[in-house]
């Protein structure tokens, strides 16, 4: 029979044995991860502040990000009109987004939406339609991120002209003539604002056409001409649209008043777009890391794996002592 020593000894040899093989578990198969297109947030709004705080309830997926945007407008007659926006994006690296904007001293309008489709200008209010943080069918948990105030209606005094030069380049002067609101220009598809007595400038491609709109709701077009003054060398004509076509020669600088925006009436969430280039070598690499996360080991099975391999340093500790003993003389 054996002796109590000995089955100790191969007890503790059983105990090793079984630790070493217990699996370990990658932490890609426990982690848990969204979509940006499932993904639920939280957030914080303050309007008159004009600041918003956006965190994700829970980490998106590699590879995965949602857009997010806040704006304020000023309110006059006959509507809404951008005054500042900003923009920013949670992703599987970020999980939380601040963002702020100016809010204008006079009557306006503050809100934050997922995505960034912001209209320039509305001509009456802004639908609710889910994309508003806050609202009923948003997936941003938090108040409702929409704030109006000021009983002081909006008045910016934005002044467009346009110089010609005798190198075929148009030159557009957009001024702020007023005191204490910013004016707002949109050309060219960027957004420009302007301090209360200063001015900027922005240029037409050479020969070409210039298409500005202010916050006043006033559409101001420049074409180039050649200056009315004359020039002392000269003149440098623009290139042609096309073959045989001729230079535009008559006073082309068109004021229009209000009309009907381009821009959508209600918030339009845009599509997300890829973090990564969409291409064999994106997809390749992004094959890669998602091979090396699955590769990698969890906390928990780190533990286990250290106990086994400690149990079986006890195990063979005690075996060597087993035999020791066996083979002294009695």
């Amino acid at each position: 029979m054996r002796s109590r020593r000995q089955r100790c000894g191969f007890f503790v040899l059983f105990l090793a044995a079984v630790a070493v093989t217990v699996p370990t578990v990658p932490v890609a198969a426990t982690a848990r991860c969204s979509s940006a297109a499932s993904a639920t947030y939280r957030h914080s709004f303050d309007g008159p502040e004009g600041t918003v705080a956006v965190t994700a309830t829970q980490p998106l997926c590699a590879g995965e990000r949602q857009a997010f945007s806040l704006a304020s407008y000023t309110i006059s007659n006959p509507g809404s009109f951008l005054y500042d926006r900003a923009s920013g994006t949670i992703s599987s690296a970020n999980g939380r987004l601040s963002l702020a904007v100016a809010v204008p001293s006079c009557a306006t309008g503050v809100t934050a939406v997922l995505g960034t489709g912001l209209p320039t200008e509305t001509t009456g209010g802004v639908t609710d339609d889910g994309f508003r943080l806050g609202s009923a069918g948003s997936r941003s948990t938090g108040p409702v991120a929409w704030y109006s105030s000021g009983a002081t209606t909006c008045s910016p005094a934005a002044r467009v002209t346009f110089v010609n030069a005798c190198d075929g380049r148009l030159t557009a002067t957009l001024a702020n003539d007023g005191a204490g609101l910013t004016a707002v220009f949109v050309a060219g598809g960027r957004l420009i604002r302007v301090a209360p007595g200063r001015a900027t400038t922005v240029r037409a491609a050479p020969g070409g056409t210039l298409t500005v709109r202010a916050s006043t709701f006033t559409t101001y077009i420049g074409t180039w001409r050649p200056p009315a003054a004359g020039c002392a060398s000269a003149i440098t004509a623009p290139p042609a649209a096309s073959a045989g076509a001729r230079p535009p020669v008559a006073p082309t600088v068109t004021v229009t008043s209000f009309h009907a925006p381009t821009s959508p009436a209600t918030f339009v969430a845009e599509e997300r777009a890829p973090e990564f280039p969409i291409g064999p070598a994106a997809q390749n690499t992004s094959a890669a890391a998602a091979q090396s996360a699955d590769s990698g080991m969890s906390a928990g099975s780190i533990v286990t794996t250290t106990i086994g391999l400690l149990m079986v340093v006890i195990g063979a500790t005690v075996l060597t002592r087993l035999i020791r003993d066996l083979r002294r003389p009695s």
